[in-house]
Protein backbone atom coordinates (compact mmCIF):
# COMPACT_ATOMS: atom_id res chain seq x y z
CA UNK A 1 0.00 0.00 0.00
CA UNK A 2 1.32 3.53 -1.05
CA UNK A 3 0.55 6.58 1.33
CA UNK A 4 1.05 9.73 0.59
CA UNK A 5 1.44 12.34 3.18
CA UNK A 6 -0.96 15.78 3.10
CA UNK A 7 0.90 18.04 5.81
CA UNK A 8 4.43 18.31 6.33
CA UNK A 9 4.52 20.08 9.97
CA UNK A 10 6.02 18.46 13.20
CA UNK A 11 3.26 15.85 13.78
CA UNK A 12 4.09 14.27 9.82
CA UNK A 13 7.33 13.90 10.94
CA UNK A 14 7.24 12.49 14.42
CA UNK A 15 4.78 9.69 12.05
CA UNK A 16 7.68 9.29 9.57
CA UNK A 17 10.15 8.53 12.05
CA UNK A 18 8.19 6.29 14.36
CA UNK A 19 6.95 3.63 11.27
CA UNK A 20 8.12 4.86 7.93
CA UNK A 21 10.79 1.56 8.40
CA UNK A 22 8.89 -0.54 10.41
CA UNK A 23 5.57 -1.73 8.37
CA UNK A 24 5.36 -4.50 6.18
CA UNK A 25 3.52 -3.39 2.95
CA UNK A 26 3.49 0.23 3.45
CA UNK A 27 5.26 2.84 1.64
CA UNK A 28 5.01 6.74 1.91
CA UNK A 29 5.99 7.87 -1.65
CA UNK A 30 4.35 11.29 -1.85
CA UNK A 31 3.66 14.72 0.34
CA UNK A 32 1.63 17.59 -0.28
CA UNK A 33 2.05 21.15 1.25
CA UNK A 34 1.52 24.40 0.01
CA UNK A 35 4.28 25.76 1.41
CA UNK A 36 7.11 25.16 -1.03
CA UNK A 37 9.98 25.55 1.38
CA UNK A 38 8.79 23.02 4.04
CA UNK A 39 8.44 20.80 1.09
CA UNK A 40 12.09 21.22 0.65
CA UNK A 41 12.81 20.65 3.79
CA UNK A 42 11.06 17.10 3.91
CA UNK A 43 12.46 16.21 1.06
CA UNK A 44 16.34 16.92 2.25
CA UNK A 45 15.18 14.20 5.10
CA UNK A 46 13.10 11.96 2.62
CA UNK A 47 14.64 12.10 -0.85
CA UNK A 48 12.15 8.83 -1.67
CA UNK A 49 9.48 10.76 -1.35
CA UNK A 50 8.34 12.57 -4.21
CA UNK A 51 6.84 16.70 -2.76
CA UNK A 52 4.56 18.41 -4.72
CA UNK A 53 2.24 21.56 -4.04
CA UNK A 54 -0.28 19.97 -6.69
CA UNK A 55 -3.03 18.79 -4.66
CA UNK A 56 -5.33 17.97 -7.31
CA UNK A 57 -2.53 15.78 -8.96
CA UNK A 58 -1.48 13.67 -6.12
CA UNK A 59 -5.14 12.87 -5.53
CA UNK A 60 -5.33 11.46 -9.10
CA UNK A 61 -2.34 9.75 -8.91
CA UNK A 62 -3.38 5.64 -9.51
CA UNK A 63 -0.33 4.29 -7.10
CA UNK A 64 -1.44 6.15 -4.13
CA UNK A 65 -3.77 3.99 -2.44
CA UNK A 66 -3.92 6.08 0.81
CA UNK A 67 -3.54 9.48 2.29
CA UNK A 68 -2.12 10.46 5.80
CA UNK A 69 -3.60 13.57 6.78
CA UNK A 70 -1.91 16.12 9.49
CA UNK A 71 -3.14 19.26 8.72
CA UNK A 72 -4.63 22.39 10.94
CA UNK A 73 -8.34 21.12 11.86
CA UNK A 74 -10.19 23.35 9.97
CA UNK A 75 -8.72 21.42 7.00
CA UNK A 76 -9.27 17.62 8.29
CA UNK A 77 -13.09 18.17 6.54
CA UNK A 78 -12.43 19.36 3.15
CA UNK A 79 -9.20 17.15 3.11
CA UNK A 80 -10.73 13.86 3.89
CA UNK A 81 -13.98 14.63 1.49
CA UNK A 82 -11.79 15.49 -1.17
CA UNK A 83 -9.66 12.06 -0.87
CA UNK A 84 -12.89 10.10 -0.34
CA UNK A 85 -13.83 11.10 -3.90
CA UNK A 86 -10.81 10.41 -5.15
CA UNK A 87 -11.44 6.76 -3.68
CA UNK A 88 -8.21 6.93 -1.23
CA UNK A 89 -8.41 5.82 2.00
CA UNK A 90 -8.00 7.86 4.67
CA UNK A 91 -5.77 7.80 8.33
CA UNK A 92 -6.67 11.73 9.50
CA UNK A 93 -4.93 13.38 12.42
CA UNK A 94 -7.36 13.73 15.63
CA UNK A 95 -9.68 16.04 16.59
CA UNK A 96 -11.64 14.72 13.48
CA UNK A 97 -12.49 18.19 12.20
CA UNK A 98 -14.00 21.73 14.05
CA UNK A 99 -17.58 20.67 14.08
CA UNK A 100 -19.84 17.37 14.58
CA UNK A 101 -21.23 18.57 11.35
CA UNK A 102 -17.87 18.23 9.81
CA UNK A 103 -17.38 14.78 11.04
CA UNK A 104 -20.39 13.63 10.14
CA UNK A 105 -20.00 14.83 6.65
CA UNK A 106 -16.30 13.31 6.35
CA UNK A 107 -17.91 9.62 7.47
CA UNK A 108 -21.02 9.86 4.47
CA UNK A 109 -18.06 10.63 2.37
CA UNK A 110 -15.75 8.17 2.86
CA UNK A 111 -18.80 5.62 3.03
CA UNK A 112 -20.17 6.59 -0.36
CA UNK A 113 -16.55 6.35 -1.60
CA UNK A 114 -16.45 2.91 -0.13
CA UNK A 115 -12.58 4.49 1.09
CA UNK A 116 -11.42 3.52 4.79
CA UNK A 117 -11.58 6.28 7.31
CA UNK A 118 -9.83 5.87 10.10
CA UNK A 119 -8.76 9.06 13.02
CA UNK A 120 -5.57 9.30 14.67
CA UNK A 121 -6.45 8.52 18.10
CA UNK A 122 -3.44 6.14 18.41
CA UNK A 123 -3.96 5.89 22.28
CA UNK A 124 -6.26 3.24 21.94
CA UNK A 125 -3.70 1.68 20.40
CA UNK A 126 -1.03 1.52 23.31
CA UNK A 127 -0.20 -1.53 24.91
CA UNK A 128 -0.52 -0.42 28.68
CA UNK A 129 -3.96 1.46 27.52
CA UNK A 130 -5.08 -2.37 26.02
CA UNK A 131 -4.15 -4.09 29.29
CA UNK A 132 -6.28 -1.34 30.99
CA UNK A 133 -9.33 -2.02 28.91
CA UNK A 134 -8.74 -5.74 29.40
CA UNK A 135 -8.87 -5.22 33.22
CA UNK A 136 -11.33 -3.06 32.83
CA UNK A 137 -13.74 -5.72 31.02
CA UNK A 138 -13.15 -8.20 32.84
CA UNK A 139 -14.61 -7.39 35.59
CA UNK A 140 -11.61 -8.24 37.98
CA UNK A 141 -11.49 -4.42 39.37
CA UNK A 142 -15.03 -4.74 40.12
CA UNK A 143 -17.54 -1.88 40.30
CA UNK A 144 -15.25 1.29 38.52
CA UNK A 145 -16.37 4.13 40.56
CA UNK A 146 -13.43 6.69 38.75
CA UNK A 147 -11.18 7.22 36.27
CA UNK A 148 -9.18 10.35 35.79
CA UNK A 149 -6.98 10.91 32.93
CA UNK A 150 -4.08 13.78 32.53
CA UNK A 151 -1.53 15.08 29.93
CA UNK A 152 0.34 18.15 30.49
CA UNK A 153 3.37 19.66 28.88
CA UNK A 154 4.79 23.13 27.97
CA UNK A 155 3.89 24.78 24.91
CA UNK A 156 5.10 28.45 25.31
CA UNK A 157 3.21 30.25 22.08
CA UNK A 158 3.56 33.88 23.44
CA UNK A 159 7.73 32.92 23.09
CA UNK A 160 9.81 35.39 20.37
CA UNK A 161 10.96 32.21 19.33
CA UNK A 162 7.78 29.92 18.42
CA UNK A 163 7.51 29.25 14.53
CA UNK A 164 5.34 31.19 12.56
CA UNK A 165 3.94 27.54 11.09
CA UNK A 166 3.11 26.18 14.81
CA UNK A 167 0.66 29.33 16.00
CA UNK A 168 -2.43 27.80 13.91
CA UNK A 169 -2.85 25.89 17.21
CA UNK A 170 -3.48 29.42 18.98
CA UNK A 171 -5.87 30.98 16.18
CA UNK A 172 -9.23 28.96 16.91
CA UNK A 173 -10.19 29.19 13.08
CA UNK A 174 -8.12 26.84 12.45
CA UNK A 175 -7.40 25.01 15.53
CA UNK A 176 -10.78 25.25 17.65
CA UNK A 177 -9.51 25.42 20.46
CA UNK A 178 -6.64 25.70 22.97
CA UNK A 179 -5.39 22.35 25.36
CA UNK A 180 -8.41 20.64 25.38
CA UNK A 181 -8.90 20.17 21.68
CA UNK A 182 -4.66 19.30 21.34
CA UNK A 183 -3.78 17.33 24.45
CA UNK A 184 -7.36 16.78 25.71
CA UNK A 185 -9.31 15.16 23.04
CA UNK A 186 -7.04 12.11 23.06
CA UNK A 187 -8.22 11.91 26.57
CA UNK A 188 -11.73 12.53 26.37
CA UNK A 189 -11.69 9.68 23.65
CA UNK A 190 -9.50 6.95 25.56
CA UNK A 191 -11.62 8.28 28.59
CA UNK A 192 -14.97 6.69 26.34
CA UNK A 193 -12.75 3.76 25.00
CA UNK A 194 -12.25 2.46 28.09
CA UNK A 195 -15.24 3.08 30.24
CA UNK A 196 -17.06 1.85 27.19
CA UNK A 197 -20.72 3.75 28.94
CA UNK A 198 -23.03 6.98 27.30
CA UNK A 199 -21.60 10.02 29.17
CA UNK A 200 -24.82 11.34 31.34
CA UNK A 201 -23.42 14.90 31.58
CA UNK A 202 -20.22 16.83 31.41
CA UNK A 203 -18.78 20.33 32.14
CA UNK A 204 -15.70 21.92 31.29
CA UNK A 205 -13.37 24.83 33.65
CA UNK A 206 -10.25 26.29 31.73
CA UNK A 207 -7.64 28.72 32.07
CA UNK A 208 -7.85 31.16 29.09
CA UNK A 209 -4.44 33.40 28.33
CA UNK A 210 -5.59 36.41 27.73
CA UNK A 211 -2.80 37.38 25.24
CA UNK A 212 -3.56 33.96 23.14
CA UNK A 213 -7.46 33.99 23.15
CA UNK A 214 -7.17 29.92 23.86
CA UNK A 215 -7.38 27.93 26.64
CA UNK A 216 -3.59 26.53 28.14
CA UNK A 217 -5.47 24.45 30.73
CA UNK A 218 -8.63 22.15 30.60
CA UNK A 219 -10.46 20.39 33.18
CA UNK A 220 -13.56 18.53 32.16
CA UNK A 221 -15.74 16.53 34.23
CA UNK A 222 -18.08 13.64 33.44
CA UNK A 223 -21.14 11.23 34.56
CA UNK A 224 -21.63 8.57 32.94
CA UNK A 225 -25.08 6.64 32.75
CA UNK A 226 -23.68 3.88 34.91
CA UNK A 227 -22.95 5.89 37.87
CA UNK A 228 -19.07 6.45 36.88
CA UNK A 229 -17.97 9.76 37.75
CA UNK A 230 -14.51 10.60 35.71
CA UNK A 231 -12.41 13.61 35.00
CA UNK A 232 -9.31 14.63 32.58
CA UNK A 233 -6.91 17.51 33.09
CA UNK A 234 -5.08 19.10 29.82
CA UNK A 235 -2.92 21.19 30.03
CA UNK A 236 0.23 23.44 27.87
CA UNK A 237 1.73 24.87 31.34
CA UNK A 238 2.65 22.11 32.87
CA UNK A 239 6.28 20.93 32.24
CA UNK A 240 7.38 18.29 34.69
CA UNK A 241 4.66 15.74 34.83
CA UNK A 242 4.24 11.72 34.69
CA UNK A 243 1.19 11.77 32.82
CA UNK A 244 -1.24 9.33 34.52
CA UNK A 245 -4.19 7.36 34.59
CA UNK A 246 -6.03 6.23 37.82
CA UNK A 247 -8.88 3.69 37.54
CA UNK A 248 -10.78 3.11 41.20
CA UNK A 249 -12.36 0.09 41.36
CA UNK A 250 -14.68 -1.09 44.57
CA UNK A 251 -12.36 -4.30 43.97
CA UNK A 252 -8.73 -3.16 42.53
CA UNK A 253 -7.12 0.28 41.44
CA UNK A 254 -4.98 0.62 38.57
CA UNK A 255 -2.30 3.16 38.20
CA UNK A 256 -0.76 4.18 34.84
CA UNK A 257 2.43 6.60 34.35
CA UNK A 258 3.88 8.21 31.26
CA UNK A 259 1.93 5.79 28.94
CA UNK A 260 -0.28 9.14 27.76
CA UNK A 261 2.10 10.40 25.28
CA UNK A 262 5.28 9.75 22.77
CA UNK A 263 6.97 7.59 25.93
CA UNK A 264 8.51 4.05 26.02
CA UNK A 265 8.67 3.35 29.39
CA UNK A 266 5.51 3.54 31.09
CA UNK A 267 4.15 1.17 34.00
CA UNK A 268 1.08 -0.03 35.09
CA UNK A 269 0.29 -0.94 38.51
CA UNK A 270 -2.64 -3.00 40.05
CA UNK A 271 -3.52 -1.98 43.75
CA UNK A 272 -5.44 -4.47 46.02
CA UNK A 273 -5.67 -5.15 50.09
CA UNK A 274 -2.73 -7.22 49.32
CA UNK A 275 -0.63 -4.31 48.11
CA UNK A 276 0.52 -3.37 44.64
CA UNK A 277 1.80 -4.90 42.27
CA UNK A 278 3.74 -3.73 38.53
CA UNK A 279 1.91 -5.66 35.28
CA UNK A 280 3.90 -6.48 32.37
CA UNK A 281 3.17 -4.37 29.41
CA UNK A 282 5.25 -5.45 26.35
CA UNK A 283 5.57 -2.37 24.71
CA UNK A 284 5.55 -1.54 20.97
CA UNK A 285 5.63 1.68 19.08
CA UNK A 286 1.80 2.79 19.26
CA UNK A 287 2.31 4.68 16.00
CA UNK A 288 3.29 1.20 13.90
CA UNK A 289 -0.03 -0.16 15.62
CA UNK A 290 -2.61 2.27 14.62
CA UNK A 291 -0.78 2.17 11.03
CA UNK A 292 -0.78 -1.77 10.82
CA UNK A 293 -4.30 -1.67 12.02
CA UNK A 294 -4.97 0.86 9.09
CA UNK A 295 -3.30 -1.56 6.50
CA UNK A 296 -5.12 -4.12 8.23
CA UNK A 297 -8.49 -2.84 7.65
CA UNK A 298 -7.85 -1.91 4.42
CA UNK A 299 -7.27 -5.46 3.28
CA UNK A 300 -9.95 -6.56 5.00
CA UNK A 301 -12.91 -4.42 4.64
CA UNK A 302 -13.52 -3.53 8.02
CA UNK A 303 -13.78 -1.03 10.29
CA UNK A 304 -11.05 0.37 12.52
CA UNK A 305 -10.72 0.65 16.31
CA UNK A 306 -10.53 4.06 15.51
CA UNK A 307 -13.32 4.87 12.99
CA UNK A 308 -15.05 7.54 11.87
CA UNK A 309 -18.09 6.70 13.55
CA UNK A 310 -16.61 4.93 16.51
CA UNK A 311 -14.77 8.48 17.26
CA UNK A 312 -17.93 10.54 16.72
CA UNK A 313 -19.00 10.33 20.38
CA UNK A 314 -15.36 11.89 21.55
CA UNK A 315 -16.05 14.69 18.60
CA UNK A 316 -19.68 15.78 20.27
CA UNK A 317 -18.89 15.45 23.67
CA UNK A 318 -15.78 17.80 23.20
CA UNK A 319 -18.49 19.85 21.20
CA UNK A 320 -20.68 19.94 24.52
CA UNK A 321 -17.73 20.60 26.46
CA UNK A 322 -17.14 24.06 24.88
CA UNK A 323 -20.76 24.55 24.73
CA UNK A 324 -20.84 24.16 28.59
CA UNK A 325 -18.59 27.12 29.17
CA UNK A 326 -19.98 29.37 26.10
Amino acid sequence: MNIALIGTGAMARRFLAAVREEIEGVRFIAAHSRQAERLEQLRREYPRIECTTDLRALLGREDIQAVYISTPVSTHAPLSIAAARAGKHILCEKPMALTVTDCEAMIEAAEEGGVVLQIGYMMRFHPAHQLIKKQVDSGDLGSIRFVHLERTTFIDFLSADMPEHRKWFIRPEQSGGGALMDLGSHLIDLLLYLVGDEIESCNLQIWEEPRLGVETDALAGFRFRGGLLATVFASWQVPLHDNIIQVYGDKASLFARRTLGPYTDGTVERITEAGRERLPVSYRNHYVLQLEHFRDCIAENRQPLTGGRACLPTERTRESLYRSIR
